[in-house]
């Protein structure tokens, strides 16, 4: 009679929704359990259960074999309609708790919470509110983390929400409501709202753009949120998107995103000199790394880079580093020399070099700090 107790229709698994039989919030516990157990290799169903029976708490009371047809009684009911459990559930896995976890610390919570007077089950509420809006916990760490000193706060009679954590939430509300009523840059939310700071606006309306509470619609401007509306772009994204279809000059990528000249030029010098996240294969021809075969060195960073196997002649510069002798001299004579990066160390017959040459005929080579400078440029490629 326990037996057909454990999986009957008045027994734990099940629940009766305007009038259709459905899996209960337990059952769904036992169906997720079982199932992700299957994927360690346990085999059997019965295998799975005696397991579950040893090893969870939650089932001391059953026997593997009430569990096995609990299991295939639960897997033939529809899910029960969505609650606020099931979304506290939702959030709980999105953040990086297992289900079981998830389940064992929404089951503490709801005891907990319904055992203290003028707080029950829409306290919990506020708490996923809270996490979810709290700009300390934007990591999936530090938002586990909280709700595990949070089960422990409440068991010992205190309360995780203070009174200063509702600080930001109150913020939040008047710059949404700033938003609301038509104010869209950082100076007329921060003078509308004169008891924030206007460096806690800033910071604010980023964290409520990455939340969805806020639009960003171009570089310090912000909106409510609405649907359908196009979310703000970098400039840098646009830019890497554009050079997908190949390489570009900054005229082509101006002409592919929109951009302005000015946006078109600060992206690229940051994506190129900075973030080394592309290449120039010339004077204004950019493209993403692996997608052409050579990509674009200066005359000096070519000179350098040749000479670190060792001294050179002008002759062999040119053959080596594919540049012109003009722009290689240049190059000596303009940067390498003056920042003492290469110098000459003397000089051999032209005789010597090639018959028929005349003349003496310069030899190259790096200095100290050229030695280092080379080794930057070949660990930057």
């Amino acid at each position: 009679m326990a037996l057909q107790q454990s999986w009957s229709r008045n027994s734990r698994w099940t629940r009766t929704v305007d009038g259709v039989l459905c899996r209960s919030f337990r059952g769904d516990r036992l169906l997720l359990s079982v199932q992700a157990r299957f994927k360690t290799g346990l085999g059997t169903v019965i295998n799975v259960t005696r397991e579950l029976q040893k090893s969870d708490p939650a089932y001391e009371g059953d026997t593997p074999e009430s569990l096995k047809r609990a299991y295939y009684h639960v897997l033939s009911l529809p899910p029960r309609p969505i609650t606020e459990k099931d979304q506290w559930m939702s959030d709980l896995q999105r953040w990086g708790f297992s289900s079981e976890v998830s389940f064992s610390l929404l089951d503490r919570l709801v005891t907990i919470v319904t055992k203290i007077p003028g707080l029950g089950l829409p306290y919990i509420n506020q708490t996923f509110n809270f996490v979810r809006h709290a700009r300390r916990l934007r990591t999936t760490q530090s938002k586990i983390k909280w709700f595990e000193r949070a089960v422990s706060r409440l068991e010992n009679g205190r309360l995780p929400i203070r009174p200063w954590d509702k600080a930001s939430n109150s913020n939040i509300d008047q710059i949404g409501a700033a938003l609301r009523e038509g104010l869209s840059s950082q100076k007329e939310i921060a003078a509308a709202c004169k008891e924030i700071k206007p460096r806690t606006v800033q910071d604010l309306l980023v964290f409520m753009a990455s939340t969805g509470d806020a639009v960003r619609k171009k570089h310090g401007h912000y909106g409510p949120p609405q649907e359908g509306a196009a979310p703000y772009v970098r400039p840098g994204e646009l830019v890497l998107k554009a050079l997908e279809r190949g390489p570009s000059s900054r005229a082509e990528i101006q002409e592919h995103t929109g951009l302005t000249e000015a946006q078109v030029t600060a992206a690229v010098h940051w994506l190129w000199r900075r973030a080394h996240k592309i290449e120039r294969l010339k004077p204004d021809l950019y493209a993403l790394p692996g997608t052409a075969p050579v990509s674009h060195m200066y005359a000096h960073d070519a000179f350098a880079l040749a000479l670190v196997s060792g001294e050179k002649l002008m002759c062999e510069l040119v053959e080596i580093t594919g540049k012109n002798s003009g722009a290689l001299w240049r190059a000596f004579r303009g940067r390498l020399s003056p920042d003492g990066i290469a110098k000459r160390i003397g000089f051999r017959n032209g005789s010597d070099v090639r018959p028929g040459l005349r003349g003496c005929v310069a030899v190259f080579a790096l200095t100290a700090k050229g030695r280092r400078y080379a080794q930057r440029i070949a660990s930057n490629r």
